[in-house]
Order: structure tokens, then C-alpha cells, then sequence
């Protein structure tokens, strides 16, 4: 698949997005972007800080999963969630991602058997 990029909304001409997952900072006075590095929080999920405005540093976490979304995928019906379809947390390809609702994620695919096998020691 061929990578893909686009502005951040909100980060317009500060960072981007591209449809892998990657996230870069645009540097100025004709510096190279650099890819950012994505920190993952307790539930597994990639994440990254940004910035919006060097004057006043006010940091923004960001799900990595959510800004491909926003950025490569319609949303017609207003869907307030992000599903990975293949349950893999930390693939945020956007082949993978698909909006949704919260009930459809709660009870996305085996969400209830990995549950049981938590709760109860892998016992099923």
C-alpha cells in the first residue's frame, strides 16, 4: 500500500497523518518532517502529543487510531467510536479501521470471550 498523507485537522501545516498510521511534525525554515513517536497507553492503543501553538505549549494526546480515521475516512451517520477490525490495537492502517458505535465496538468480535478468559484465568 502506498503511504499516503494528510494534514492533521486542527494541525493544519504542523503535523500529518498518513493511511500506515505514521505521524509526522512539519519543521520549519526548510527542515525535514520528522515522524513523531508514538507512546502506547494502558489498554494498548497508540497515541501521540502534539502541540498547536509553540508560543503558548498547550500539549493535546491524540489516539493514532482516531486521527487516521478522521483524516482518510467519511463518517456520514456520525459514528463517535473506531473499530480495528482485525482486534489488533496497534494496526491503525486505515484498511483496518472502520467508524462505529459504541455498542457495535463493545461487542465487536471476540470481545466477550477475551472478557470471560480475563475474569476468570482463561477459563471458559
Amino acid at each position: 500500500m502506498t503511504e499516503i498523507w494528510k494534514d492533521i485537522k486542527g494541525y493544519e501545516g504542523k503535523y500529518m497523518i498518513s493511511n500506515l498510521g505514521n505521524v509526522k511534525q512539519i519543521i520549519y525554515y526548510g527542515e525535514p518532517a520528522n515522524h513523531l513517536l508514538s507512546q502506547y497507553n494502558c489498554s494498548g492503543y497508540k497515541f501521540v502529543v502534539l502541540v498547536n501553538d509553540w508560543m503558548e505549549p498547550r500539549t493535546s494526546s491524540k489516539f493514532v487510531h482516531r486521527l487516521v480515521a478522521e483524516a482518510f475516512l467519511d463518517n456520514p451517520d456520525g459514528l463517535e467510536q473506531v473499530n480495528h477490525k482485525n482486534e489488533i490495537k496497534t494496526d491503525n492502517t486505515v484498511d483496518n479501521l472502520e467508524w462505529c458505535s459504541r455498542e457495535y465496538n463493545n461487542n465487536y468480535g471476540t470481545v466477550n470471550q477475551r472478557r470471560v478468559a480475563t475474569r476468570y484465568g482463561g477459563k471458559k
